[in-house]
């Protein structure tokens, strides 16, 4: 290879502003990017916290499904106790006739109470129901 010039080849030294105009056709293409990229940042973060929000939500309503359940459940074992505590003869109701189907009443009608107010609000939907996203 020779180091002689090229007849008819010159180079041409450009500026670096030169340079940036020549690869971005539009002056303004850089600062339509730099907003898509805050607008997409500000998206998936959005999408990220919902995600999080969601998922605390659904361990918050495991920790109350477990409440309930023992709520439930020391509701039924009173309801048992009492029951059989009578049927021995340990306690005696005779003199408040009431007492025992009132007593029994209000402990099944918290049982379902509490039954309903699970099943509406602990295992409902959680999505948008506006359409969004």
């Amino acid at each position: 290879m020779s180091d002689e010039p090229i007849e008819g080849a010159s180079v041409q030294i450009i500026s670096p502003s030169d340079l940036e105009k020549s690869l971005s056709p539009d002056p303004a293409g850089g600062q339509r990017y730099i907003t898509k990229f805050d607008s997409q940042s500000l998206e998936s973060w959005t999408a990220y916290e919902h995600y999080l929000g969601v998922r605390q939500h659904y361990q918050h309503k495991g920790r109350w499904s477990k409440f309930l359940l023992g709520a439930i459940a020391s509701m039924i074992g009173y309801q048992m106790a009492l029951l059989v505590l009578v049927g021995l003869g340990i306690l005696d109701f005779k003199g408040y006739d009431w007492l025992l189907p009132g007593l029994l009443v209000q402990n099944l009608a918290q049982i379902v109470g509490l039954a309903l107010y699970a099943v509406k609000h602990l295992f409902s939907d959680i999505t948008l129901k506006n359409g969004d996203k």
